[in-house]
């Protein structure tokens, strides 16, 4: 959990400081966790730094809370690159959890047909569909996938349904189609 907590702090810091150098901004310190510092290493002008508590994190940017003389300041820096600056942090989480859930989703095994291909053995269905039915709507409700399919059947339970398939090219209603657990 601590790992998971730590990679999306990472994540959130990482948006702030890629916008603040992007800008030209002077970026004293990105460090990850709060209180002592446990290791740090200054690259260029910008020291890196993992701290003790494994809460929080942050980018110290040349004076973000108060005016600064010096030209790479973040206060001087044109309002929308500071706007930019400060959602950076949500944007990247937010990014973040869109490519994750690509990810997870494109790692599902996706049931793209609707057509009926067999029957276990024993299945009560099989004395009202037949093979090579193509299901069009489960009580109404259009499918499009395998999918679309299963969630109805989640949803309804073991009530039997009215299953609109296509048959021989032609459209029928089978009603009250047994799908029992």
């Amino acid at each position: 959990v601590i790992l998971i907590f730590g990679f999306i702090i990472f994540i959130h810091e990482l948006g702030h400081f890629s916008v603040a150098k992007a800008c030209g901004a002077l970026v004293h310190e990105f460090s990850l966790g709060m209180g002592p510092t446990l290791l740090k290493k200054t690259v260029g002008e910008t020291t890196y730094a993992l701290r003790l508590l494994p809460i929080g994190g942050s980018v110290a940017v040349e004076r973000e809370d108060e005016d600064s003389d010096n030209e790479r300041a973040i206060n001087r820096k044109p309002v929308w690159q500071r706007i930019l600056f400060v959602g950076a942090g949500a944007f990247m989480n937010v990014l973040f959890g869109f490519i994750l859930m690509i990810i997870i989703v494109s790692n599902q095994e996706l049931v793209s047909t609707t057509t009926v291909a067999q029957f276990q053995e024993g299945a009560t269905s099989s004395q009202v569909l037949q093979v090579g039915d193509k299901i069009l709507k489960v009580n109404g409700t259009p499918v499009h996938i395998g999918n679309d399919i299963m969630f109805e059947f989640i949803s309804i339970g073991t009530e039997p349904v009215d299953l609109t398939v296509i048959r021989d090219g032609e459209t029928m209603v089978l009603e009250d189609v047994p799908f029992p657990q």
